[in-house]
């Protein structure tokens, strides 16, 4: 039995959050392969796909309100621009 069966909800609301890899590895207490084989299996590929592909909708909302946000100095818009 591994360390992350029955963690898949777990794991998807964490990259849904935007942390990465290697942050829900070092939270579960596993290496960071391990995660990686676990959430490339078929059985949560998809789960994982879809929690990804909200992930990247957070951080591009992130953006947005950073430029937004951002002073009309070039330095704050190009440091929007980074995120």
């Amino acid at each position: 039995m591994s360390k992350l069966d029955g963690k898949i909800d777990e794991i998807c609301e964490k990259l849904i959050a935007g942390e990465t890899y290697r942050n829900i590895a070092s939270d579960l207490d596993v290496p960071l392969s391990t995660l990686y084989d676990y959430t490339s299996k078929p059985e949560h590929s998809a789960r994982v796909k879809i929690a990804l592909e909200f992930s990247a909708s957070t951080y591009a909302d992130k953006a947005e309100q950073a430029l937004l946000l951002a002073e009309s100095d070039k330095n704050e818009i190009a440091r929007a621009r980074e995120l």
